[in-house]
């Protein structure tokens, strides 16, 4: 009897333990449930499929990762077609064009992808997202950092708007090599690290995640890594499965 009331005992404080560090952790709770949303968002996409599969147990397969992703939207320009076309998205909608911008995005219609020939404000009232990656600015270096970070707020509080339950991931602009950045002007490294400084504020603001893909292409002076590109602006085709793994990581 000694023993069973010494060992409820020990699990009672053991709930009590783990209660109270949950407690600590998540005091700041808005802040760390936005930056955590993405990994919720999978995990529950990841539930969802067991669920629908009808399996006695859970299917930890890789697959997984990519049948749950139609609860996720990717916006942007070439990178992100990129992304769609040599990446493992799943089934992932996909909103972006070679040209894409700020500027044009709203009034844009792809040719590919789930918003072909729709408007993003169609495809957002179409369905609800749990995450939508926003990965747009190299386009219009050259109308100044002012005007392109005013417009890119635009964009953020209108997705906000149009999906309020979704997490809006905020992503860096990728880097140009070092040869590309020195022979530009406007589409150089400086340019891109100003206006990723200026999104990465912008996602502070509105609680939204920022990441930065940078550190798995850049090499050691902060450039896009001469081996892992052919334009200097792009990287290589296999490459983007590299990508879509360390977004998902």
């Amino acid at each position: 009897m000694k023993r069973k009331t010494t060992n409820l005992v020990i699990v009672l404080l053991s709930f009590l333990t783990a209660a109270l560090i949950a407690l600590a952790v998540f005091m700041p709770w808005f802040t760390k449930e936005q930056t955590a949303f993405l990994e919720k968002s999978l995990r529950d996409a990841k539930n969802e499929h067991s669920v629908q599969d009808s399996s006695d147990t859970a299917d930890t397969s890789d697959h997984i990762v990519s049948s749950s992703c139609h609860h996720f939207l990717f916006v942007g320009d070439s990178r992100t077609v990129g992304l769609s076309e040599y990446g493992d998205l799943g089934n992932a909608d996909v909103f972006a064009d070679s040209g894409m911008s700020v500027f044009n995005l709203l009034d844009s219609k792809p040719k590919k992808g789930a918003g072909s020939d729709k408007t993003l404000n169609q495809l957002l009232e179409e369905k609800n997202y749990k995450a939508v990656f926003l990965m747009l600015g190299i386009n219009e270096l050259g109308y100044g950092n002012q005007n392109i970070l005013k417009q890119y707020r635009t964009v953020v509080s209108y997705i906000k708007e149009k999906q309020p339950e979704a997490a809006l991931i905020l992503e860096a602009n990728l880097h140009v090599t070092k040869t590309k950045s020195d022979r530009s002007p406007i589409y150089n490294n400086e340019n891109i690290n100003a206006l990723n400084q200026g999104i990465k504020q912008i996602a502070a603001e509105e609680n939204c995640p920022y990441i930065d893909v940078n550190v798995i292409f850049d090499d050691e002076s902060g450039n896009l890594n001469e081996t892992y590109t052919t334009d200097g602006s792009h990287v290589l085709g296999k490459y983007y499965a590299l990508w879509t793994e360390w977004i998902f990581d």
